[in-house]
């Protein structure tokens, strides 16, 4: 349940905010989605993303850019190993950006973000801990 009041999101080169009134959104070329096995919502701005569908992608939700050169993936899953924040943050620095150039990394009680370079890449990534620190939001 708790899940279903949570999101975060991963946004390569974006920050979204997720609080859009959705008929405000609609008109301003927002379109809201909701996972629908996860319950996450969120607006994203349609005409820059387009959802795609993956096979693969059970836990989340990819959206490029209509011009291809970005990429906000937005996902949940359980922390069945129960990992720390900050053991699950260095997993995520040294798997997923291995030689990356970092600019920012805030580290708070619940969350991080982890944003920079790697080669001709941009990224920014927000993981938050939830509901006690089952849930990992991405």
């Amino acid at each position: 349940m708790m899940r279903r009041r949570v999101a975060a999101i991963f946004a390569v080169g974006l920050s979204l905010a997720i609080a859009v009134d959705a008929a405000s959104a609609q008109r301003k070329g927002w379109r809201s989605y909701q996972h629908p096995a996860l319950g996450f919502s969120l607006s994203y701005p349609a005409n820059v993303f387009v959802a795609q569908q993956s096979d693969r992608m059970t836990d989340g939700q990819l959206f490029v850019s209509r011009d291809g050169k970005a990429r906000l993936i937005v996902g949940a899953f359980a922390n069945h190993d129960r990992m720390s924040l900050k053991k699950y943050r260095s997993y995520v620095r040294r798997k997923t950006y291995a030689n990356a150039v970092f600019d920012y990394e805030p580290v708070r009680k619940y969350w991080f973000v982890l944003s920079g370079t790697r080669e001709d890449e941009t990224f920014y990534q927000r993981v938050a801990f939830v509901c006690g620190g089952r849930t990992i939001n991405s």
